[in-house]
């Protein structure tokens, strides 16, 4: 799972377009702020996001990540 993963579901490949369920989102943003993901993939999950709304699921994941990913800093 991961980025790939993210572009397949907000893409709709397959025709299964749809959001971002939690781990997903966990998924792809734990690979972006490792470093294992390129810009071109970085880029179009971006782009994919910025076109519709985002679900609370996906800005829980991202948030928690963030936060523990940063948590550190923020004491």
């Amino acid at each position: 799972m991961g980025v790939t993963c993210a572009i397949r579901a907000l893409v709709g490949m397959g025709g299964d377009r749809r959001e971002l369920a939690e781990h997903e989102a966990h998924a792809w943003v734990a690979q972006m702020l490792d470093g294992g993901v390129g810009e071109l993939e970085l880029g179009a999950v971006l782009g994919l996001l910025e076109r519709k709304p985002l679900t609370l699921a996906e800005l829980l994941a991202a948030f928690m990540l963030l936060q523990s990913f940063f948590g550190v800093f923020l004491q």
